[in-house]
């Protein structure tokens, strides 16, 4: 029992370092050639605007947005790390499926809450934008997708079981 809890771990382990990306910063490329000064990455709000061609006031208004949204998802992602602390403690400590059960059904309403205010987030920004811009925007939300799931230090961008 204890060799298949050590298993699991590994696996969660395994699977939360592949959600933060993978990429070091060894100030290589690809080519092997030095980079001291690697460019400054763009946030996914620089991405998104670029992509759709916002105007400065739309950046605003979509940045308004976003920074609603992470606040009000701020206690939804605290619980979401919590609910994921109890089900790695459960399954190391051999709970039984039953309990097991409950806290992943407890988790998945957590993750369907933030998905909901994540849709409601695109909804908002969509209204925003010119029609010009509503047709490339589905193409642009994949910048934006994941935004709000992650708090500072976690990675910021992966998304949440995907």
């Amino acid at each position: 029992m204890a060799g298949r809890g050590v298993f699991i771990f590994m696996v969660l382990a395994a699977a939360a370092f592949a959600q933060r990306g993978g990429r070091g910063g060894s100030g290589m490329s690809d080519a092997g050639n030095y980079n001291p000064a690697p460019a400054q990455p763009k946030t996914k709000l620089d991405l998104f605007a670029a992509k759709l061609k916002l105007s400065s006031e739309q950046v605003e208004q979509v940045n308004a947005i976003l920074v609603a949204t992470t606040q009000q998802m701020a206690p939804v992602r605290a619980q979401i790390d919590k609910s994921r602390g109890e089900i790695a403690s459960a399954m190391l400590t051999g709970k039984s499926p039953e309990d097991l059960n409950h806290l992943l059904e407890a988790h998945t309403a957590l993750e369907a809450q933030m998905d909901a205010v994540e849709a409601d987030t695109f909804a908002k920004v969509l209204a925003l934008l010119k029609p010009n811009q509503q047709a490339k925007a589905a193409q642009a939300f994949e910048f934006l997708a994941g935004a709000f799931d992650r708090g500072p230090g976690h990675g910021g961008g992966g998304r949440r079981g995907r």
